[in-house]
């Protein structure tokens, strides 16, 4: 029996269908079924092989393929990341060379061949730009604790108010001397905190004394790695300036540090003038959604913006670019109409988005150019880039194009928490805006008959305003697009943060149209007429609208579990999801439901994952342990709020860290703190010498700041323990107590130099 002869596809040329490696794949098998049954299930065999192959083609004749490449450099980028080793740039450079000349001698007759080459190349390319960038930025990082008199270069300052309300600052140093630290020793620059406010800016040599701490690990294992980011920022160590600040000498600064000092100061100025007008959080709100200086907001506010899904519209994003660019763009258009016959005569839409492309590139100049701004920079560059040279400008093909850019420049960002759920978003309402049937394929939608839109357009002329369908429409639409994105975004997001925004679609919708009407057109307008002093009421009216924003936010947040937290899942469960994203976005045929079993295990992964015993921090200064009820308790020496606040969301508890039910102080004395845990484990914290023999006989696990070399019977978690893998964990496994971390001390990266120091092997009890 003969399959059916697959239909040739509607483009002139093309491959064989047989040269088709899924064509391949879904050969008729060699088995030959009897009886009348077998016939049928050969022919439904033969059909569906059918459909599969024609989807296939339909897939390469829209040129899908090509959406596949970032992701295959984002993979090369993650592989970088795990590696042990610093690999070295030539061999994701040969790999890169030899997968294309390949993919080239296998472009005409084995195009499956080629395709699978093509991702080669694309994995190898994301592979060699993480290498180069790690050359490129690469800087001595603090490796212990130092103390003394340092003198630098200011090359940003970030002004705020702590909780009480006193003034701080945050400030970039560029580092002259430190000490008596060699130049291999010293950092490249110091991120570091003051109080008060003292006479000091931007472009300034200070001479001050310091206490400065190597770069922070992950508050727990699998937590996110701080040191990771502030490498690539080339800082090399965190601390606070802890004495009067003096004129500093050293070399002045070159001609780029006077400009973006310079810039850094009109931010500072901008930020100040904002504050003082408005007044109040929501100055501090208003001079965040412009400057992207974020000091002043308090934690209330942020957790204000928080419970209500919004707090995207204070980290200089997509949103504002796309304000600022299109505000540019409209003036454009808007001059070159004011031309007579100009626009008669020549397509000045395209001249316009030139004028939209300058303003993305100022607007991310001015934010400070960090990485989520130079995100959306980039895809409103490529949008705008559509226009200017005759291109759709709503595709998958656009939004590609911009990752492709954006990892070809700063590739440490596929690990960043906004650069995986922007990605996730703009792609997620991409695919939902492709599926409408007036952007389907021909090949897969039915068109509808002049008559029938005739007949809809007179029935909507005869109904009501309120009942128009365009009005129906654009509220479909606005519900819709805020599902689709906050479904794109919600694995990432309880990835990183743990917590899910209950009324996030409702916060999204009121309280967006504040801002894109009244709030950031009043900051574009208060900015170009702040040198003319004319500015104060336009920053009045935008404190009217970020007043109504805020009190929808606090109204919202008081609603029942308006902030419910979910215990963390493993980097598995994400990249299942992930993959199935990927192909229910990237596929436009009945292909993409294949997505469906990875987003199935995914999920299901995500919720079996195992809660740990008891966690113990990096520093080793605190431990937290659950308890009978299934909750955790923390114990520890000085306990850090940020890291305690850390564990209890990784944990899913959402508990604040000033609730006194998180603390267990009736286990600890003045020597130790005794804990049980819920499976009768024995957990002692030791920070006394004299206590550590007792603690081996007594506990099942010890955890200690102190080197000790005396033998323990117990699980011993000491100083060089801690030193070697940072930040861990005791789960369960196989009825079994095993002791987990992220890092091994193998594992000697630029940003997580290995110590030089005698290896300890995990344990179990």
């Amino acid at each position: 029996m003969s399959a059916d002869k697959i239909p040739e596809p509607s483009r002139p040329t093309g491959p064989p269908v047989q040269s088709h490696i899924l064509g391949r794949l879904l050969a008729k098998p060699t088995f030959q079924p009897m009886g009348a049954q077998g016939v049928l299930l050969a022919d439904g065999w033969s059909d569906f092989r059918n459909k599969m192959q024609q989807w296939a083609l339909l897939e390469q004749d829209m040129r899908r393929p090509f959406l596949f490449v970032p992701v295959a450099m984002m993979a090369g980028v993650l592989l970088y990341v795990k590696a042990d080793q610093e690999p070295h740039w030539l061999a994701p450079f040969a790999l890169l060379l030899v997968a294309a000349w390949l993919a080239w001698l296998n472009r005409d007759q084995r195009r499956g061949v080629m395709a699978g080459l093509v991702l080669v190349c694309a994995v190898a390319a994301g592979f060699l730009a993480a290498c180069l960038q790690t050359l490129r930025v690469s800087a001595p990082v603090l490796q212990a604790p130092w103390m003394g008199y340092g003198s630098g270069l200011i090359e940003q300052i970030d002004w705020g108010q702590d909780g009480a309300g006193e003034d701080n600052a945050h400030v970039i140093l560029r580092v002259y001397k430190l000490g008596t630290l060699e130049a291999h020793q010293r950092p490249l620059n110091l991120k570091l905190s003051l109080k008060g406010r003292p006479a000091i800016q931007a472009g300034d040599v200070i001479y001050a004394p310091m206490r400065v701490q190597p770069l922070p690990g992950p508050s727990y294992a699998g937590g996110y790695d701080f040191r990771f980011d502030y490498f690539f920022k080339q800082v090399g160590g965190v601390g606070s300036i802890v004495g009067p600040i003096k004129q500093g000498y050293g070399r002045p600064p070159n001609a780029w540090q006077r400009i973006w000092a310079g810039l850094d100061r009109y931010r500072c100025l901008v930020t100040g003038r904002i504050v003082r007008v408005i007044g109040g959080q929501n100055g501090a709100v208003a001079a965040a959604l412009i400057t992207g200086k974020r000091g002043y907001i308090n934690d209330h506010s942020n957790d204000v913006l928080r419970s209500a899904g919004i707090y995207h519209v204070v980290s200089i994003s997509g949103l504002h670019m796309a304000i600022a660019a299109g505000f540019a763009f409209t003036c454009a258009r808007l001059f070159f109409l004011m031309v007579p016959g100009l626009s008669l005569r020549h397509d000045t839409r395209r001249w316009a988005a030139w004028s939209g492309m300058a303003g993305a590139v100022v607007y991310d100049i001015f934010a400070g150019s960090d990485i989520a701004t130079e995100r959306s920079m980039l895809m409103t560059l490529v949008l705008f880039g559509a226009i200017a040279f005759g291109r759709r400008l709503l595709s998958m093909r656009n939004c590609a194009l911009a990752a492709i850019l954006l990892l070809m420049v700063e590739p440490n960002g596929v690990l960043n928490p906004g650069f995986q759920m922007s990605f996730a978003a703009v792609a997620g309402l991409i695919a939902l805006y492709e599926r409408k049937p007036v952007h389907r394929h021909p090949a897969i939608q039915g068109m509808q008959g002049p008559q029938a839109l005739t007949d809809q357009q007179s029935k909507a002329a005869s109904l009501p305003f309120y009942k128009h369908p365009k009005l129906k429409g654009i509220f479909h639409e606005v519900v819709l697009t805020t599902l689709v994105a906050e479904a794109a975004t919600a694995p990432f997001g309880l990835y990183h943060f743990h917590m899910i925004q209950s009324y996030g679609l409702v916060g999204n919708a009121i309280t967006l149209p504040f801002v894109s009407f009244i709030v950031m057109p009043a900051a574009g307008i208060g900015l170009l007429a702040m040198p003319f002093g004319l500015d104060a009421p336009v920053w009045t009216l935008m404190g009217m609208g970020i007043e109504a924003m805020m009190r929808c936010c606090e109204w919202i947040a008081a609603w029942p579990v308006a902030t419910r937290y979910m215990a963390g899942f493993s980097v598995v469960a994400l990249l299942w999801m992930v993959v199935g994203f990927t192909i229910l976005c990237l596929l436009i045929s009945p292909l993409r439901f294949a997505a469906v079993p990875f987003l199935c295990v995914g999920i299901i992964l995500a919720s079996q994952t195992d809660r740990p015993e008891f966690y113990v921090s990096r520093d080793g200064r605190s431990v937290a342990v659950r308890m009978q009820d299934g909750r955790l308790k923390f114990a520890g020496l000085g306990l850090n709020n940020f890291t305690l606040s850390q564990i209890a969301r990784q944990d899913g508890d959402d508990r604040l860290s000033s609730d006194p039910s998180l603390l267990a102080a009736e286990a600890c004395e003045k020597k130790d703190c005794r804990l049980t845990s819920a499976s009768g484990f024995k957990i002692a914290l030791v920070w006394n010498d004299a206590l550590l023999l007792q603690a081996c006989l007594q506990a099942d696990v010890v955890v200690t700041r102190l080197h000790t070399q005396q033998p323990c019977q117990a699980i011993l978690i000491d100083a060089l323990f801690l030193q070697q893998r940072g930040a861990v964990q005791g789960v369960i496994r196989s009825g079994q107590l095993v002791v987990v971390s992220d890092h091994t001390p193998l594992r000697d990266r630029p940003w997580a130099p290995v110590f030089e120091s005698k290896e300890r092997a995990p344990q179990t009890k």
